[in-house]
């Protein structure tokens, strides 16, 4: 670990001058540029302090001057444990340690689970469940990363002090060496990890927030079905009955866009016939609590129709677990020749792609029917027809070798 310049000054604040002419004597720590100042608890007669220190020879200058002393003692000795032992110490900290001041609070795990045990009362209102869970996975590999950096000293928990640049890049080290996690993935949970230290920081726990380098996603090519495969799809004979069921809902989000957990949770109520006289999904998506506002089209509504009055608890159509979802998927994919990985979340980019956007839907609108709560989510999809329309002109400009012999 690289020497860090440290030094502890003892000065009078004259500003806080008493009634008796005395001044608080301050001590400030100083790591690199960082800084915390205190009061010691010592005064200095207003004649006494001069060129920076105490001077003469009473009983209570050579006091002084031997309190001061042992403060930058104390003060260097446990800046100079911290950094036999590997740590990387902040003033604050060395404020705290010296004090004795009680810094359990001040814990980064403290801070996590008291921002977890709060993000799990949101659960089924502003947050989902799936969202919660990532809260949840974030917190027990960051314990599990403690354990494997610290195990000699068998920290369970580090002061928030202690977080810098070498144990924030060392956390994602962890997550994409040794837990295998993907860029995007670990992209999320060093997000949630800032927004722990953030809250931190806002409450005055830390000085400042250690995060300095930008939390980065790389774009992941949503694929989708083209409007052959999903003809195919739709104009498959199925003997089987528990596929027949999976291939109508599953068609069902290619032309609405609805998410797997907005499907299983939509009942008839949420059908509705609307002034210009066509039938609507009008409801909230569950991730967000965004309103849906989707028409509906021939296809949708016929399944719809197929299934009405048929289901538990007016469930507008049957669904299997999701789990149990998408590995049907796969069995239809089989049988229909599509060579993509089918699941269920591919209907809905199906839709944002194949059924609208391609269809010269305008972006505002695919946006509201899919529910997102940010235009720019919605631009990724745009992205790729772009894409797609680039490379489709590509080849047929290798296709077709005309010239034009006036030009």
């Amino acid at each position: 670990m690289k020497r860090n310049t440290f030094s502890v000054l003892c000065y009078a604040r004259k500003r806080e001058q008493g009634k008796d002419k005395q001044y608080p004597i301050m001590v400030r720590i100083t790591i690199d540029s960082e800084q915390v100042q205190f009061n010691s608890q010592l005064m200095v007669d207003k004649k006494m302090w001069k060129d920076g220190g105490v001077v003469g020879r009473s009983a209570t200058a050579v006091y002084l001057r031997t309190q001061i002393e042992k403060i930058k003692t104390d003060i260097t000795r446990i800046y100079e444990k911290e950094i036999e032992n590997n740590r990387y110490p902040s003033p604050l900290k060395l404020k705290n340690i010296y004090l004795g001041i009680e810094t359990k609070a001040n814990t980064l795990l403290t801070v996590f689970k008291k921002m977890n045990e709060e993000k799990r009362k949101e659960v089924g209102t502003s947050l989902s469940q799936n969202t919660y869970k990532k809260y949840d996975l974030t917190y027990r590999r960051m314990e599990e990363y403690i354990q494997f950096r610290f195990r000699k000293e068998k920290y369970k928990d580090i002061p928030l002090t202690e977080i810098n640049e070498e144990f924030i890049n060392g956390f994602r080290n962890f997550l994409r060496v040794d837990k295998k996690v993907g860029h995007n993935a670990t992209s999320k949970m060093m997000q949630l990890f800032k927004k722990a230290v953030t809250r931190a920081r806002n409450a005055g726990l830390i000085q400042f927030n250690p995060f300095t380098q930008p939390i980065t996603f790389v774009q992941v090519d949503k694929g989708f079905l083209t409007m052959d495969e999903l003809q195919s799809i739709m104009d498959k004979e199925i003997e089987v009955e528990r596929l027949q069921r999976v291939r109508d809902v599953f068609v069902f989000s290619c032309w609405t866009g609805l998410a797997y957990i907005d499907v299983y949770l939509l009942k008839d109520e949420h059908i509705q016939k609307y002034l210009d006289g066509n039938y609507w999904i009008i409801s909230k998506r569950h991730k967000t609590g965004v309103p849906i506002n989707v028409r509906l089209l021939d296809i949708p509504l016929r399944i719809l129709q197929k299934y009405k009055g048929k289901q538990p608890d007016h469930r507008a159509l049957p669904m299997p677990s999701n789990q149990k979802m998408n590995a049907y998927l796969k069995e239809l994919a089989d049988i229909c020749g599509i060579r993509k990985n089918l699941t269920y979340h591919l209907a809905r980019h199906t839709f944002a792609t194949t059924v609208t956007l391609t269809n010269g839907v305008s972006i505002e609108s695919v946006s509201k029917m899919l529910g997102h709560t940010n235009i720019r989510t919605t631009q990724i999809y745009a992205k790729v027809i772009n894409q797609k329309s680039g490379s489709e002109m590509e080849a047929l400009s290798d296709r077709l070798h005309v010239s034009m012999n006036a030009l």
